[in-house]
């Protein structure tokens, strides 16, 4: 089932040819091509498994040089960068809509106005209203945005994180994340209520493998929460290479409705609830600033956006349950 566990072909350049993730298969239509210097012959492709219609990298950079594609202003490991008032308006918001001791539970009356708030604005909304403050554990944390609020709301966090420079910004705001990929942890079996992919399972070598551990340190009854970029998004259909959430080289998987289910069923989750939002902040800039976007077909495209149907926004979020 998982890539991982086949041989992959790597180029001498350093990018391989894998296979898809939820099915194996190497063979499938590239839809959109990218260019990079990198690649083999300058051009990677979104390819679209014959089997199963993952879409994924072909090629990608191999594990030995991805992190050359990390810049260092890589925005996961900078550290915040909120403006003090615009950081209270975030946390309040979280509070009123994870229901967080202290603030929080005082805005109860007004929760399922800052539920939705929350679900238009962020990715990942962790309730906090339990008698027992939730583990948390977010993959792929970056600095530890989400694990620092969590934390200072009385919850107990840990990250993981491959990149070093990730595991030091954290630790310089008293978080603990620990380096290297999920499955090298060795952490305690149904140790977690909570485990986050916030744009981090679209980076993995293999989402399957990392998931099925994710699925073996939850304890029965909790949850996973993923934001991932919506494979079958309107904005992509529409803006092909110019799509914001490509982040060509380091994304390698576009997951939508129905292979991200699949891979969570197959691993085990159940009560899957999926959502998705556009992103919009890049393209009202672009109308503002850039010369030729106030053309009529951008602003047709930002219409059609609007008005695109149920779950083809750009990102999808996903809560399931390990059951």
């Amino acid at each position: 089932m998982s890539s991982f566990l086949k041989k992959q072909s790597e180029n001498q350049s350093g990018w391989e040819f894998s296979p898809c993730d939820l099915c194996g298969e190497l063979e499938g239509e590239d839809s959109l091509a990218l260019k990079h210097q990198d690649a083999p012959d300058g051009t990677a492709f979104i390819r679209v498994c014959r089997t199963c219609g993952l879409k994924r990298l072909w090629p990608r950079p191999g594990t030995n040089i991805i992190h050359n594609y990390y810049a260092s202003d890589y925005g996961p490991y900078k550290g915040r960068r909120r403006s003090p008032a615009k950081q209270a308006i975030w946390n309040l918001l979280r509070d009123g809509a994870s229901g967080a001791p202290g603030r929080g539970r005082g805005l109860r009356p007004l929760r399922p106005l800052f539920r939705l708030l929350a679900d238009w604005i962020f990715d990942i909304n962790v309730p906090l209203d339990r008698e027992r403050l939730p583990r948390i554990l977010d993959v792929g944390c970056g600095f530890g945005d989400l694990l620092l609020y969590w934390q200072s709301r009385g919850a107990d966090v840990l990250g993981v994180d491959f990149d070093e420079r990730a595991v030091e910004a954290a630790r310089k705001l008293g978080i603990v994340v620990l380096p290297g990929a999920l499955e090298e942890q060795n952490l305690m079996a149904q140790s977690f209520d909570v485990v986050v992919f916030n744009h981090s399972l679209e980076h993995l070598p293999s989402p399957t493998l990392t998931l099925q551990q994710a699925f073996r340190i939850l304890r029965q009854g909790g949850s996973i929460h993923i934001t991932v970029p919506n494979g079958a998004s309107t904005g992509l259909s529409l803006e092909k290479d110019k799509w914001a959430a490509i982040c060509f080289p380091v994304h390698f998987w576009f997951f939508d409705v129905i292979t991200l289910s699949q891979t969570l069923k197959f691993v085990g989750f159940h009560n899957i609830k999926m959502h998705s939002r556009n992103i919009w902040r890049h393209r009202l800039a672009a109308l503002i600033t850039e010369p030729g976007w106030q053309s009529f077909s951008n602003i047709w495209q930002l219409l059609r956006l609007s008005l695109s149907r149920r779950n083809n926004g750009d990102l999808l979020s996903v809560v399931a349950i390990r059951t």
